[in-house]
């Protein structure tokens, strides 16, 4: 099997979302970190950064550092219905509540991929 190494870069703004776009990398990705480690962007402002990148152009976004499953689920539907290809969703809590999150794939459209992101300095233990 062979893998092929993809570069990732985060953007925060339409200004660096043009940038970004002259050098073809392979995922751009939106995020605010000034929000968190998975901070997210405002839908309105990825919509717009979107605009002016090609359809072919991979992209991902994050939901932003969220601990409740129920706004989890909410902010992935919303993301699921624009033109991104992986949504991030951090892992800030314990199994339990992971195990609420087990059917989230089937809320969201088919062709968008769902990508679990934890933390190693974070203690994931039951409760």
């Amino acid at each position: 099997m062979q893998f092929q190494t993809k570069i990732l870069t985060s953007v925060k703004s339409f200004k660096e979302t043009s940038l970004v776009s002259l050098y073809n990398v392979d995922i751009i990705d939106f995020k605010d970190p000034d929000k968190g480690a998975l901070g997210a962007m405002p839908i309105e402002k990825i919509k717009s950064c979107l605009k002016i990148l090609p359809s072919s152009q991979e992209t991902s976004a994050t939901i932003g550092d969220i601990d409740n499953t129920d706004a989890i689920e909410a902010k992935v539907i919303k993301l699921s219905k624009i033109n991104i290809d992986f949504i991030k969703v951090g892992i800030f809590f314990n199994e339990n509540k992971l195990y609420k999150l087990s059917n989230i794939k089937n809320l969201i459209r088919k062709n968008k991929k769902l990508i679990a992101v934890i933390f190693a300095d974070h203690n994931y233990s039951c409760q």
